[in-house]
């Protein structure tokens, strides 16, 4: 999970570069990984893997690209 969030991110990253944003104006948290679970009807809990988070931050300073970049977000797996 942790390496699928680095490549997503990274290429979220090399978009917004191209998209003439300044390194300046991006930030990433720290990554955060958290169990999943499927819940039988017999009360149990069974793991079903790990969900891996890491919360991107970009300072928009032209709002016309928003859209372009929500959309880059969303092709990269964002």
């Amino acid at each position: 999970a942790k390496k699928q969030v680095d490549e997503r991110v990274a290429q979220y990253f090399d978009f917004l570069q191209k998209n003439n944003i300044e390194k300046k104006d991006i930030s990433a948290a720290n990554l955060r990984t958290q169990p999943e679970y499927d819940y039988l009807k017999t009360g149990e809990s069974v793991l079903k893997g790990y969900r891996a988070v890491r919360q991107v931050q970009v300072t928009l300073r032209q709002l016309d690209k928003l859209n372009e970049l929500l959309d880059g977000a969303l092709k990269s797996g964002l």
